[in-house]
């Protein structure tokens, strides 16, 4: 996603920690004044409006997980309202800013796309001539998709997640154990992650404040619906509040049916399996009711001593209801820096082809120097390519993965003390270097130091790491498949003291007995780098296949049936991994799916100039015409 490379770049210009904590401040200035920007009005409605859509407990859970991709979203949704609401009646525009907002939001986490799809039905639906309004959302919706190609063309067809029934009751919104599901979305809670202390758990008496900031929500829009300046703003944020309310209760409540329909069986939906991102749009409503309160009662209260005490209303109010989200989350989120361990594995590996297995194996781990749970931070951290865990492990989802490869290696990982010659068994997935950080289980890995062909080359406190004798390059090359039943008797050959050099096809792909016998793998030679023969990756999507025998070469990456060689398909190897029939000329080896990649790139870009450009001679066409009237 666009965010991500912004946020990659801007890590290695300035640094993690500064890129980390520039991001989060700037969620909260553009949360304030993007709320403040959309209610208008006096000083005050516009104070009260920002304060409580930048503090709340919704802003205090994302920080604290660090979802500032949604958060950034989060913050820009008033002025994507702002625009759909300005340029609702001018036609002649045919959506182009608002598709523009819409692309943007959507670039920061695809999400919006269903988030800001609410607000952008209900903007439409809020003022007159809903005939003409359905053309334009139409226009705003094409054009959006068109700009967000990028990630659908690739998408379609091609993924390595499952999602499913696991995933709806994994990432269901939490219920507070006293009061219950609606009372907790309701108060902006319900992230089904509940790890640190939340504000109401400082606060005695929450609900309290959260009556209080309901009430004047709902009696602020009430007025505003009422003035034909605010009306359709009003409504729009009012109807968007309510269906975000409801779509955040998930499969749970009185329209869980519905989100169940929805994830079931509209396309693309199943990316909102935690539906408590929703909660945004009540967020959003609460926020500007809030301040329409605040203008409806600085019109009637004068003096002084009214202006002091609507100015604490609107600062105190939302600061009171969530009081922690100030100095770091009350010190519960800080900046963490790696063991120099860490830097000293990536200095011993430096660049190179080959790939590091970095373990344990979990997606989300804790490490000493973070005190807290993170996404596993391997593809960040090291300049090689990291195979990593990508397994959930929640209570009713192990693993959304769809990668054979992934299954392979936790096979693995689960008869380690059955082996002897792992470095040979993960030679085939391009595993030169294995790294084993100190945290979680990273105990039971132990067996690692057993293993023939693996060389432990540091040994620091948070870091061990080990290179792999059997490494060749990855890729391997045959003249025939070789042949195995399953996972365990290729550990077993493996344990024979078989190279396992040449590409395998088995009969099931998946686990199998070890054969309970001695080791008899001696040492594997290291291996050379280099030589006429080797197939080499020219690109992350491209592979040479020198001239050679005829026969089978496989490559070490995960099985895609899109990867071709002089248009042969591909053939799902021993571990989950690419196998291509080659006739021994010179050729490439392709990640096929690559083209419909670039083609999305290139669509998305082309709409996006013409959007821009078309905009900016419309303003010309029309700044001439005001000049000539």
């Amino acid at each position: 996603m666009p965010f991500g490379l912004a946020i990659a770049g801007a890590s290695r210009i300035v640094g993690g920690a500064i890129v980390s904590w520039l991001v989060i401040a700037t969620v909260l200035a553009i949360s304030a004044a993007g709320a403040a920007c959309l209610v208008g009005g006096r000083p005050i409605t516009r104070i009260g409006a920002g304060t409580l859509y930048a503090v709340n407990p919704l802003v205090f859970d994302r920080i604290f997980a660090g979802h500032v991709g949604y958060l950034l979203g989060y913050a820009l949704l008033p002025l994507l309202l702002a625009s759909l609401l300005r340029w609702r009646n001018d036609f002649s525009r045919r959506g182009m800013r608002p598709a523009l907002w819409m692309a943007l939001v959507i670039g920061l986490t695809p999400h919006f796309f269903w988030i800001g799809g609410v607000v952008l039905l209900f903007s439409a639906a809020a003022g007159p001539d809903r005939r003409r309004a359905l053309g334009w959302t139409g226009a705003v919706v094409s054009l959006t998709l068109v700009m967000s190609a990028y990630f659908i063309a690739p998408s379609v067809g091609h993924s390595t997640q499952a999602v499913g029934e696991a995933d709806v009751s994994s990432y269901r919104t939490r219920a507070d154990p006293a009061l219950g599901l609606a009372v907790n979305v309701a108060g902006l809670y319900g992230f089904w992650r509940p790890e640190p202390r939340l504000p109401k758990q400082d606060v005695a008496g929450w609900p309290l404040f959260l009556g209080a900031i309901g009430l004047l929500a709902a009696y602020g829009l009430s007025r505003a619906r009422r003035d034909e300046a605010t009306r359709h703003l009003a409504s729009a944020v009012a109807l968007s509040g309510v269906t975000g309310f409801f779509l955040a209760l998930g499969d749970q409540g009185p329209t869980g049916p519905l989100f169940r329909f929805l994830f079931d069986h509209v396309p693309g939906f199943a990316i909102m399996r935690e539906p408590h991102k929703f909660v945004a749009l009540l967020a959003l409503a609460y926020a500007a009711g809030f301040g329409f309160a605040l203008e409806d009662l600085g019109r009637r209260m004068e003096g002084r001593r009214a202006r002091i005490a609507l100015g604490v209303l609107a600062l105190g109010l939302p600061i009171l209801y969530t009081p922690t989200l100030f100095f770091g989350l009350a010190g519960r989120v800080k900046t963490s820096e790696y063991p120099p361990s860490w830097a000293a594995a990536d200095r011993i590996m430096g660049e190179g082809d080959g790939k590091v297995l970095f373990l344990p194996w979990h997606q989300y781990l804790g490490f000493p120097f973070t005190g807290r749970v993170i996404a596993n931070p391997a593809d960040v951290t090291f300049r090689r390519d990291a195979i990593e865990g990508d397994n959930v492990e929640l209570t009713n989802l192990a693993t959304s993965s769809t990668l054979k490869r992934s299954g392979y290696l936790e096979f693995l990982f689960a008869h380690g003390g059955e082996l002897c010659a792992f470095g040979r068994l993960v030679a085939p997935l391009g595993v030169e270097y294995v790294a084993l950080a100190s945290a979680a289980d990273s105990d039971r890995y132990g067996w690692l130091n057993e293993q023939v062909d693996l060389e432990r080359v540091l040994d620091r406190p948070g870091m061990v790491l080990y290179r792999n004798a059997a490494y060749s390059g990855g890729a391997t090359r045959g003249r025939q498949l070789e042949r195995a039943a399953d996972w365990g008797e290729l550990a077993s050959l493996a344990n024979e003291g078989k190279l396992l050099s040449r590409p395998y096809l088995l009969t099931t792909q998946g686990p199998g007995d070890v054969a309970d016998q001695p080791c008899h793998a001696p040492p594997s030679p290291r291996a050379a780098f280099t030589g006429q023969g080797r197939v080499t990756p020219q690109s992350p999507v491209s592979y040479r296949v020198p001239a050679g025998p005829t026969g089978f070469v496989g490559l070490p990456e995960p099985f895609d049936p899109s990867w071709q060689l002089k248009g042969r398909p591909a053939i799902e190897l021993a571990g989950g991994l690419v196998g291509l029939p080659t006739d021994g000329t010179a050729s490439t080896a392709r990640f096929g799916h690559w083209r419909r990649v670039q083609l999305g790139y290139a669509t998305s870009l082309l709409a996006t100039a013409t959007v821009l450009v078309a905009g900016l001679q419309f303003r010309r066409s029309r700044n001439n015409q005001n000049t000539a009237g």
